[in-house]
């Protein structure tokens, strides 16, 4: 898999969304991104908002990253 999810609840538009590596994993040649970021509406009470972080490859074991998010 080259994508996962994050659920944040308090996700926004406006938010930024920061991605490191963790140093602990092999050498990688490619960049991780948050492809999406989707904020749910007032009116979804049952919603809770989420960002997408890929990577542009298969080949990877399991990959660990820190994220950081700024409102």
């Amino acid at each position: 898999e080259n994508e996962v999810k994050v659920y944040y609840s308090d996700l926004t538009a406006s938010s930024l969304v920061y991605l490191t590596l963790d140093p602990e994993n092999e050498i990688i040649d490619k960049p991780i991104m948050v492809k999406e970021k989707y904020i749910c509406a007032k009116s979804e009470s049952d919603c809770v908002s989420y960002f997408t972080v890929a990577i542009a490859t298969n080949n990877h074991k399991d990959l660990r990253f820190n994220w950081l998010i700024i409102n």
